[in-house]
Formats: C-alpha cells, structure tokens, sequence
C-alpha cells in the first residue's frame, strides 16, 4: 500500500503541472479536468492510508514477562472479577463506571461501612446516591466541629466512603479500562477500588491466531526455554517448526550464505491448508505488554503515526485548497486568469513539497 501510494502521490505531482499549463494556455475546461484527477489522486491516498491504518489497529502484539514476543489478530483481554464484597469510593472523582460491569444480572445494594461495621439503610449506588451520603456525612462533621469550637474548612470533607455489599456480586470488562489490577482486587479510573478475585474463566490475554513468534529479545538462556511454549496452543508441533527453521538458518550462515541473527530467532506462522491457527492465552502476571500497533506498542509506531498523520493533514489541506481553485474560482478566472495561474502555481508546488515529503518518508519508514 506504501508503494501504491507512492505511485499515486508522483502521478498527482505530474497532474497537477498539466492542470496549470491549460491555464496558461487558457484552457479552464481543461484545467478542471486535470486538477480533477489531481484531487482524486489525493483521495485516493487518503483511502489506502485509512486501510494501512486500520490494519494497524487491528494487528496486535504481545510482550511476555521474559521479553518474548508473539503478534498475531484476536486479542480479548476480558477480566472478570468475583466474589466481591466491598468497595472503597474516592468522592470526588466517583462516576459510577463500575456499576455498568456488574455481571450475572445481580443489583446489589450496599451499606456503608463505619469503623467497619454496616450502617444505615441499604442503597443502591450512584453518583447521586453517593454525593448524598458524602453531603450527609460532612454535615455531621460539621455539626461536631461546632460543638468543639472547631473551625470547619472544605479541605476538612470526607475524601474516602466505602461499602459493603448485600451479596456477593461479579464484574466483567476490558482490562484496558482498569487502572489497577491486582490479585484480590481492581481499581477503576476513577479510583474506585473493588475487592474480589480474578475468576478462572478469564485466565489471562488471549490471542485467537498468531502471526509472529519474535524470540529475539528473550530473557531465557535458550530459545526453547522461553515462556512462549508453556502458553500456546500445539506447542510441541509449532516449536519443532521453530527450531528446525532456526537450525536451517544457522546452517546457511555456517555455509556462508546470507543469513542474519533477526532470522533466527523471528519466525513468521503459516496458516492455511495444512497449517493449523495457533493461539495463546498468557496468565495476567505474565503479560507484561500488549496493545495493537499504535504508538503504546513501540517508538517506530509513535513515530510511524506522527510522521505519517502529520504529513496526511497536509495532503488533505492541500486537496482543499486545489478543488478551491479548480471548481470555485470562475469568477477570477473571468475577472484576472493570470492571477488565478499564479495561485495554482503556489499551490502546485506546495504539492510538490508534499510529493517530496513522501518520497523521504516511503523509504524509511517502509523500507528500512
């Protein structure tokens, strides 16, 4: 697609010079007709670059603990948390996200907890419900700083509430949206903390079908110790094939053929007929990184993104500006057409530059 694209972005250079010489030549039926294609050209980019972009997105990689590699499609990182039965709320930033993973169709009411004893009636929580016993709390607090002779100060308000729950109840959601997981217990953004365990029908990451197995940065002492064979499906066939691609490399150096290190220990999976889907479920503790191929998964992509968007909103803006003056501007071409010649011409090589930026950009991003 980078090629494709490359090939678009050089024809569109060559388009819109075309465009500008049937204005010199003052032929404006012409000039709209090439400048046309000139914007077609720039859409087209943009199309191809949203499916590069979508492939990214959903192609994912995971790190385990001893820095081996796997990448493939599929990930789910669902958790489910259970048997919980109290939860620790910071007022202040409570918005009530934990409520809507509640599993199992359960709607637990909740007392709150003093000196950790159950106090008053059952509630069901919200972000009201809990701004309210906030609201109640404080003016008690209040009320006794008063008869203390106290000054109250809002920096004095209860920052901390926490509840028990009348049952014991489930949650289930992305990973991804926790701020905190821990054995015993989740933390959500808003610094809710729940109490539970992680529940054995949601193990670890999972990742349907593997595309990659990268072994090059492994902490075991060997390529056949690393954690990736203790986790994956047909373990024993998949890491024969690794090995024996491994020792076939290796003999290619020793014989003095071109073989490099990266080859070695990186090997893509075939899938097809008769090649079997390889997956992988790695423990919680296990996974020290995963993400699809934006910039969270390495600096290539965070440069890749930035590089590559920075230089599509140019094209984009570009693209506006050249069907401005092609469809837009009849009547300076009526009023002053060598005016109107000149701005096509500034324009122009504002695509020119845009051309230019990309064929720096196609060779080290995609072929280096």
């Amino acid at each position: 697609m980078g090629t494709l694209n490359t090939v678009i972005l050089i024809l569109s250079s060559v388009f819109v010079v075309i465009a500008w010489l049937h204005l010199k030549l003052r032929d404006y039926k012409k000039f709209q007709m090439w400048m046309g294609a000139v914007v077609a050209c720039a859409l087209a980019f943009l199309v191809i670059k949203s499916f590069e972009y979508k492939a990214k997105f959903d192609h994912y990689g995971i790190k385990l603990a001893d820095n081996s590699i796997v990448t493939g499609h599929g990930l789910d990182d669902t958790i489910r948390y259970e048997g919980i039965t109290s939860v620790d709320i910071d007022v202040a930033r409570f918005n009530g996200e934990f409520l809507n993973t509640i599993t199992d169709g359960s709607k637990p009411t909740f007392q709150l907890l003093v000196n950790g004893e159950p106090s008053g009636d059952p509630v069901e929580l919200s972000v009201r419900s809990v701004a309210k016993i906030a609201d109640d709390i404080n003016a008690k607090l209040r009320e006794k700083a008063d008869a203390d002779g106290k000054k109250w100060f809002p920096a004095m308000s209860v920052k901390l509430v926490s509840f028990v729950a009348s049952e014991p109840f489930a949650i289930q959601m992305p990973r991804k949206k926790l701020r905190l997981q821990l054995p015993d217990a989740a933390k959500f953004r808003d610094q809710s903390l729940l109490k539970g365990t992680i529940s054995a029908q949601t193990p670890g990451v999972t990742m349907k079908s593997l595309d990659l197995i990268d072994l090059r940065a492994t902490d075991s002492e060997t390529a056949e110790g690393s954690l990736v064979w203790k986790y994956i499906s047909h373990a024993e066939e998949t890491k024969k094939q690794f090995m024996e691609h491994r020792d076939h490399v290796a003999q290619k150096a020793a014989e003095g053929e071109e073989a490099s290190f990266d080859d070695m220990l990186s090997q893509p999976l075939e899938h097809g007929e008769g090649h079997h889907y390889t997956s992988i479920v790695v423990p919680w503790e296990d996974a020290r990184l995963y993400s699809n191929f934006t910039p969270k998964w390495n600096t290539y992509y965070a440069l890749y993104f930035l590089i590559t968007g920075l230089h599509g909103l140019h094209v984009l803006i570009g693209a506006c500006v050249l069907f401005y003056f092609g469809f837009m501007s009849k009547k300076l071409w009526e009023k002053d057409p060598e005016h109107l010649t000149n701005r096509v011409e500034v324009a122009g090589l504002f695509w020119h530059f845009v051309d230019l930026v990309w064929i720096f950009l196609f060779p080290i991003l995609y072929l280096m």
